[in-house]
């Protein structure tokens, strides 16, 4: 059996990645105060509002992978409460533009986004972890708002 080994280069033009058609990435606002901070992911009257149909929190322990989903019907919008973590996105819906291409998104707290995930396209994530701690290992949380239909 003969095995080819690809450089680096090589690997990026046969595989290519873009923004994935109907995928949004919306940046959100964090308000801090001496308080604590308020981030709105989503209200009613934004023009990126899909509708409601569930939201649910999921927490992660960093190096975890949550792998894959994929909706017939449903958009999946996640946001990232605590942390960090790696979301990839593809495209396996026959008639998009980006059919068949891979999206990187990075999700940290301290730069909050809302990625909206229409019905058709795969998607998982890793927690990132930035720092060990052994004795009380860090949770990265995610919120996940569900538009049925």
């Amino acid at each position: 059996m003969l095995r080819r080994s690809f450089g680096r280069n090589q690997m990026l033009e046969s595989f290519k990645e873009k923004m994935l058609e109907e995928v949004s990435v919306i940046s959100l606002k964090k308000i801090v105060n001496e308080r604590g901070h308020l981030l709105e992911v989503q209200r009613s009257d934004d023009n990126h509002y899909l509708g409601f149909g569930q939201a649910y929190i999921t927490s992660t322990i960093p190096g975890v992978v949550k792998a894959w989903y994929r909706h017939s019907t449903q958009h999946d919008q996640i946001t990232l409460l605590k942390g960090a973590l790696h979301l990839v996105l593809y495209d396996t819906r026959e008639n998009s533009m980006t059919c068949h291409l891979l999206q990187h998104i990075y999700l940290e707290e301290d730069n909050p986004l809302l990625v909206q995930i229409p019905p058709g396209i795969w998607h998982g994530f890793r927690a990132i972890a930035k720092k060990t701690d052994l004795a009380s290992p860090p949770k990265y949380c995610s919120v996940c708002l569900r538009k049925s239909g």
